[in-house]
C-alpha cells in the first residue's frame, strides 16, 4: 500500500512539473528567439532551394586577380570621436565615445592574441594615445594610431560611409598593413570575448563575413566585425562604401552584401560574443551563455553564409 501510494505521489508531481518545466523552456527560447522548429524549416528550404554544394552554385575568388598569399594578421579598428552632425547616431558625446574606443583598446591590447592592431579616426579628434603604445610594447604588441579629417560625408550619407572612408584611408596610408596582409576589421567601440578562439578557427581563411542574421532571405552583412585579405578588399570593396546612403536605407550592411552575394567567402564558425553598446540603437550586445550556444550552433551549421 505505501508502495502504491509513493508511484501516486511521484506521478502526480511528475505530472505537475512536467508542463511547468515546458511552459519555463517553451517561455525562455521566446524571450531569446530561439526557435528550433524555425532553423530546422530553414535547413530544409536551403536544401530544396539550394540542392548542390557550395561550390557548384557560387563563384570561386579569381584567384588571377586576387592571389592568395599569407601575409601577417592585423587588427582594424574604426573610429569616429566627435561624431558632428552625422546621423542614426544615438551615443553622440565625444567624451563617452573616447573612453569606450580608450577601454575596448585596452582589451585588445591586454587580451587578444592579434599581434598588430591599427586604430584609425576620421574625425581628426586629438588625443595623446602614448600610455597606450606603451602598454602595447609591454604585451609585445606592434600598435598604430591614424586620425584624418574625413567625416564630412557622413553628416549627408550615414556612419556607415564613413566607416568605408576609414577601411579605404587605412589601407592607404596604415604603415603596418601590407599587400598580403589578412585584416579583422572591428568597430572601435567592441571587443570580442571569444576572438581567439574565432581567430584559431580561421587561420586558413583569408576572408570571412557573416550575414547578419540566419534567415534565408537575410540582405545584409554584419558589418560590425569581419574578415578579409588586403589585396580582396581592394578588389572587390574598396570603393563600395560609394553607394551607401543612410537616410534612403542603402546601409552598409546591404552593399557588402550586394557585393560579396554569389562569391564562395565562409562564415565565422562561432558567434562573435561583442562586448560593448551600439551607436545607432544604444543596445547592449552582452549575451547570456545560452543566447551563445544557441548562436555557435547556427553558426557551425552554416546559417549566417552569405
Amino acid at each position: 500500500m505505501l508502495k502504491y501510494f509513493q508511484l501516486s505521489a511521484l506521478i502526480l508531481t511528475l505530472l505537475v512539473i512536467i508542463p511547468c518545466l515546458y511552459r519555463t523552456l517553451q517561455h525562455y527560447l521566446k524571450k531569446h528567439d530561439i526557435n528550433i522548429l524555425k532553423v530546422l524549416l530553414i535547413l530544409i528550404k536551403k536544401r530544396l532551394l539550394y540542392p548542390h554544394s557550395k561550390k557548384d552554385i557560387k563563384i570561386p575568388i579569381d584567384s588571377q586577380a586576387i592571389p592568395l598569399k599569407k601575409g601577417k594578421d592585423c587588427l582594424l579598428m574604426t573610429a569616429c570621436i566627435d561624431v558632428g552632425k552625422t546621423p542614426f547616431v544615438t551615443i553622440r558625446n565625444s567624451q563617452d565615445r573616447l573612453n569606450q574606443y580608450l577601454r575596448s583598446v585596452i582589451l585588445w591590447i591586454i587580451r587578444s592574441d592579434i599581434k598588430n592592431i591599427i586604430f584609425c579616426e576620421n574625425s581628426g579628434f586629438q588625443y595623446d594615445y602614448g600610455f597606450l603604445k606603451d602598454l602595447a610594447g609591454i604585451y609585445g604588441k606592434a600598435i598604430e594610431f591614424i586620425a584624418f579629417n574625413g567625416n564630412d560625408a557622413s553628416y549627408s550619407k550615414g556612419k556607415g560611409y564613413g566607416e568605408g572612408e576609414i577601411i579605404k584611408y587605412a589601407l592607404n596610408n596604415s604603415k603596418l598593413i601590407s599587400p598580403d596582409d589578412m585584416v579583422y576589421k572591428i568597430t572601435g567601440r567592441l571587443y570580442m570575448k571569444n576572438f581567439n578562439a574565432i581567430y584559431k578557427e580561421h587561420l586558413a581563411n583569408d576572408n570571412v563575413f557573416n550575414k547578419l542574421s540566419y534567415e534565408i532571405d537575410e540582405d545584409k552583412v554584419d558589418a560590425r566585425f569581419f574578415k578579409y585579405s588586403v589585396r580582396f578588399y581592394r578588389h572587390y570593396l574598396i570603393d563600395a562604401y560609394k553607394d551607401i546612403d543612410d537616410p534612403k536605407g542603402r546601409y552598409f550592411e546591404h552593399i557588402l552584401y550586394s557585393r560579396l552575394k554569389g562569391i564562395d567567402i565562409p562564415s565565422f564558425k562561432l558567434f562573435p560574443d561583442y562586448v560593448g553598446i551600439s551607436a545607432t540603437s544604444g543596445k547592449d550586445y552582452e549575451l547570456t551563455s545560452m543566447d551563445l550556444s544557441w548562436k555557435n550552433m547556427i553558426s557551425r551549421l552554416g546559417l549566417y553564409d552569405i
